[in-house]
């Protein structure tokens, strides 16, 4: 951020600005789509060649292959490609272009009430997000997915390109919502965000002191699940926790992730579909996310993920699904 805001008085010193980007957003999109794309081939050939570790899988199905990738977790030397598309390029251009959509907001209409607080929102859960990367790690995007086109191009140019669709939408428009309205998103945003941080790390806190903490004022009730690690004879054990958020649903963070977006799109108003576009992707997102991920920890715990389901039957929302 400090960088961005030095850039930007440097370049308004010399009589330009930042948000030519915002000018030129289909050309940034295009530009990033072609580097996303050759990434994506390169990490193909890689994982044929010269893959980082011995967990590279090939289906015989070359676009099979592309499209979910072939490694778990390619490197080149101490750089972790998955954290760099996925941490770096996806979410600090996201920061980055809802911050030029702002600063391109105030330079055509000033303060918009809108706009700015969808941005501080946005910025917000970034932040949030960096704070915790530590247990965006353990996560199955960098433990269990492959990194192919799915994941490494959605999270290079989809971040940045769709989940950005509130903030410039609200560039064609210079219309206030009010305070009251203003106000009331803002706080409710701000809970969500936390309850979602909340929500994180009470599992990885549960995780990291194996079982020996407190969970909302109680000792936490959790499984411990062995599993073979993939294409190797390694047996290891992993805590499933069932108090708490994770004892509501098995994908409870999924529910507060779908609030946060709505909350910071909702704050244009709903006079035009654009801004919703994400949310509305969401739904049959989470809805297969939440089946694969089910499939695959079957797959992975067998017989404890079926006590846990049995123990917390509900994937998303108790008593809707």
């Amino acid at each position: 951020m400090f960088a961005f805001v030095s850039l930007t008085i440097y370049l308004k010193f010399i009589g330009t600005t930042p948000t030519i980007i915002c000018d030129r957003f289909d050309e940034f999109i295009a530009t990033i789509n072609i580097i996303a794309f050759l990434l994506c081939v390169f990490l193909y050939i890689k994982g044929f060649t010269f893959p980082s570790t011995k967990d590279q899988v090939f289906s015989g199905n070359p676009i099979f292959d592309f499209y979910c990738g072939t490694e778990i977790y390619p490197s080149l030397g101490n750089i972790y490609v998955k954290m760099i598309t996925n941490s770096r390029l996806g979410m600090m251009s996201w920061a980055l272009v809802v911050c030029l959509h702002a600063l391109k907001s105030y330079e055509l209409y000033g303060f918009i009430d809108s706009i700015m607080v969808s941005a501080f929102l946005q910025l917000i859960y970034v932040a949030k997000f960096f704070w915790w990367e530590i247990g965006y790690t353990k996560t199955f995007d960098i433990t269990d997915e492959r990194a192919g086109y799915s994941i490494c191009w959605g999270s290079t140019v989809i971040i940045p390109a769709c989940l950005t669709l509130p903030t410039l939408s609200m560039l064609n428009q210079s219309q206030s919502v009010g305070w009251i309205y203003s106000l009331s998103s803002l706080a409710v945003g701000l809970v969500s965000i936390i309850i979602g941080y909340w929500v994180d790390i009470q599992r990885l806190q549960v995780r990291e002191t194996d079982g020996r903490c407190r969970v909302w004022g109680e000792k936490p009730r959790i499984i411990r699940a062995r599993y073979k690690v993939e294409n190797s004879d390694v047996m290891k054990t992993n805590i499933l926790l069932v108090s708490g958020f994770w004892g509501i649903s098995r994908h409870f963070n999924y529910a507060v992730e779908f609030c946060c977006y709505f909350i910071w799109s909702a704050t244009c108003g709903f006079q035009h579909l654009l801004p919703f576009t994400y949310v509305l992707f969401m739904i049959p997102f989470m809805a297969h996310r939440t089946h694969r991920d089910d499939v695959k920890c079957s797959k992975k715990y067998g017989k404890y993920w079926e006590e846990y389901k049995k123990l917390v039957p509900y994937r998303i929302l108790p008593g809707v699904y």
